[in-house]
């Protein structure tokens, strides 16, 4: 199961203290429903190229992801790296609507198991669109273009998105990759980034 980061409290330098969770009880509420949601989405999924994605999401959630609360406010959250299992949820996320605060969660996890910002911002459109998920900001875009996905493709000149669908491979040849379902997201680039052009290839 995930669990809550925690600090020490109490104790002296030779030992003792009490582990205590960074998130408090209200938070934690907060993030166990998120949690319950998210597994109803993993039960359902629908993305047939995507079912490696779903199994490490789950594995996460049922027993690898680590939550923090830092009090940050500057953000909604963030993943310590990507493909860490370590997240945190900051104040603007879970001090919102529950629906926020499971689609920023869902976000992080799918930067947790490997996925760019591209992935994260197309996963959480799809299965949270109109219940939590906010649109790509400006500042998204460039890195839609420079780190591109390594579970969707973004066709920069229709905003539409795609399954990354990969067969084959091995040690001596490339896998094939070929554009799978469509998701139910639509992410056309602002005028003012150049947007035309781009495809899916």
């Amino acid at each position: 199961m995930a669990t809550f980061k925690t600090h020490t409290e109490g104790g002296s330098w030779t030992g003792g203290g009490t582990e205590v969770p960074n998130c408090n009880t209200a938070q934690q509420a907060v993030l166990n429903t998120a949690m319950l949601r998210i597994a109803r989405v993993l039960g359902g999924w629908n993305l047939p190229c995507l079912i490696a994605v779903r199994d490490r999401l789950q594995d996460r959630l049922n027993c690898s992801l680590v939550i923090d609360c830092p009090g940050c406010t500057n953000l909604d959250g963030f993943t310590d790296s990507i493909g860490s299992a370590n997240v945190s949820l900051c104040n603007t996320a879970l001090g919102g609507t529950q629906a926020r605060a499971t689609a920023v969660l869902f976000h992080e996890m799918v930067h947790s198991v490997g996925g760019t910002e591209l992935d994260a911002e197309a996963l959480e459109n799809h299965f949270f669109g109109g219940n939590g998920a906010t649109f790509p900001t400006s500042d998204d875009f460039p890195k839609f273009r420079g780190e591109g996905g390594a579970f969707v493709i973004w066709d920069e000149a229709t905003g539409n998105v795609f399954e990354r669908c990969v067969e084959g491979g091995s040690w001596n040849s490339s896998p094939t990759i070929t554009q799978g379902a469509q998701l139910n997201v639509n992410f056309p680039a602002p005028p003012s980034t150049g947007g035309g052009g781009g495809s899916w290839i």
